[in-house]
């Protein structure tokens, strides 16, 4: 019998510490986009999915600072909203 994976869900609380940059939303969803950087020259940028009313991230990436603007417009085009 393989073991299972067991992964400890992470939650949105785990980015307060970070400036937060944009949040999105979308209308319907259950999913919230937050970008976010701990980074102090701001080069490179976190963007957390997660669950907007549990809080837990589905999903983390980072991007660095010159492809922000083309990540916002691919999110807006996908109907999310800045807060």
């Amino acid at each position: 019998m393989k073991a299972k994976y067991i992964k400890d869900p992470t939650y949105i609380t785990k980015y307060d510490s970070f400036k937060k940059l944009y949040e999105f939303t979308k209308p319907r969803s259950p999913i919230s986009i937050l970008f976010c950087t701990d980074d102090e020259d701001e080069w490179l940028i976190d963007i957390v999915k997660y669950r907007t009313r549990s809080q837990e991230v589905t999903n983390n990436f980072v991007i660095l600072a010159k492809d922000l603007e083309r990540w916002i417009e691919i999110y807006e085009n996908q109907g999310f909203i800045k807060k």
